[in-house]
């Protein structure tokens, strides 16, 4: 297993990335892009055996997939003083779960952010309609939770701005639950 920087030439990939595992739409592509050029979208794509096995991003700043304005502004407020960015994506090709990927990647992405002086970074980790929530401890690993909330159906109006569910489709029933999560100097590899 290799872990690569990302770059805008992977563009098209995580857009196809996206639309396999998280929400498609071509707004999607348009926003990845737009961070891209503005230099605040960053993180590292796992390769195995020449294939992409899966990507880990972050953005600076607080955003978070779909507009909740009192949301984002209390994320806003929770994180004064500290230099922070949003994670945009973790997705693990289905052929490559299990292997412990997600875990190399979040590794990775920890000694980035620290390079980046990222002291705190939120995360709004999908919850499915079935109540599973599978990422959750990859996030909680790279650092300390100074802030949670699980927000039920989080994503209900994701459709309004042109982004689909990969499970529920325009009618989502996703929810969320969001996090800020303290980057400490001591954290060691996950």
């Amino acid at each position: 297993m290799e872990l690569k920087s990302i770059t805008g030439e992977d563009l098209d990939e995580i857009t196809r990335y996206y639309e396999t595992y998280l929400n498609s739409g071509e707004k999607v592509r348009n926003a990845i892009k737009a961070t891209f050029d503005a230099g605040i979208y960053y993180g590292c794509r796992a390769v195995s055996e020449g294939e992409t096995a899966g990507y880990f991003s972050f953005q600076d700043g607080i955003a978070l997939t779909c507009p909740h304005p009192d949301l984002e502004e209390e994320l806003k407020k929770e994180t004064t003083g500290l230099s922070v960015a949003t994670v945009d994506a973790m997705m693990v090709t289905k052929d490559h779960r299990g292997r412990g990927i997600a875990g190399q990647m979040a590794a990775w992405n920890l000694e980035m952010l620290k390079k980046r002086g990222i002291e705190a970074f939120a995360v709004e980790i999908w919850v499915y309609p079935d109540g599973s929530c599978p990422a959750r401890r990859i996030y909680e690993k790279m650092g300390k939770v100074i802030w949670k909330r699980e927000i039920p159906m989080f994503y209900k109006d994701a459709h309004r701005y042109g982004i689909s569910c990969p499970i529920c489709g325009q009618n989502c029933k996703c929810g969320a639950v969001m996090e800020i999560i303290r980057v400490t100097k001591n954290e060691g590899v996950l």
